[in-house]
């Protein structure tokens, strides 16, 4: 099974929908969602891969950890093959973000999927890159719209958007590669334009305008008036 970053083992959402601010979902609660969803089937998604390639179902390993990133980079701590799931922001629709009668919003948020290899030889680590990518790929447009496996509600839509191949740097006889699955992922109900009308905590004390203190040096010399008399 894959090792998950504890960020996402610790991470629990769950909205309380008679509370007056709404849900607060943040693109961290999209890449969690990732997370569960991947963990769940890339071993499906791996051997399928294979076998459509006339290889054995145990041909690809799973990944050894899925870990949060802002950026689809991999960090030497890391277990290879990994999945590097980095948000890329919010885009709009149309030139705004929607919102329904209700006064509540749908977010498409970018993400970034990178799958990091290590194999022997350039081409090899290119390859496998591209087939981490394709399973990636897969398995979220097929399963993360489902609440089951993604443990979020909500999710609307998953779109692919794009996919690079990177070579990464070289160690030894071997070479990392990494493929980036670049996704849109729509969820309704993120914020809501209505909310409480007075704070429940007391307002803090700001700091004001400091008072001036005049401060008066009086320099004596060392030992008292004796020290300069000379007795």
């Amino acid at each position: 099974m894959s090792v998950v970053d504890p960020v996402f083992e610790e991470h629990q959402f769950r909205p309380d929908w008679r509370s007056a601010f709404g849900p607060i979902l943040s693109a961290f609660e999209v890449d969690h969602a990732i997370a569960r969803c991947v963990r769940a089937w890339i071993q499906d998604y791996l051997a399928e891969l294979s076998r459509q390639r006339g290889q054995g179902p145990d041909t690809l390993p799973a990944f050894r950890s899925i870990v949060a990133s802002v950026e689809a980079r991999h960090y030497p701590e890391d277990q290879l093959p990994a999945l590097l799931i980095a948000p890329t922001g919010v885009e709009s629709r149309g030139g705004r973000i929607e919102r329904n009668g209700e006064g509540l919003y749908t977010a498409r948020f970018r993400v970034d999927c990178g799958a990091v290899i290590s194999a022997r030889g350039n081409r090899e680590a290119g390859r496998l890159a591209e087939d981490y990518a394709a399973a990636v790929r897969a398995l979220l447009l097929q399963q993360l719209a489902k609440p089951r496996w993604s443990g979020l509600e909500g999710v609307r839509a998953v779109d692919w958007v794009g996919e690079r191949y990177q070579a990464l740097d070289q160690a030894s006889d071997r070479t990392q590669a990494r493929g980036i699955t670049q996704l849109v992922v729509e969820v309704e109900d993120v914020t809501s334009r209505a909310g409480p009308d007075e704070p429940a905590y007391p307002e803090p004390i700001w700091l004001t305008d400091a008072e001036t203190v005049e401060v008066v040096t009086v320099k004596e010399p060392i030992g008292g008036a004796d020290a300069t008399s000379g007795n």
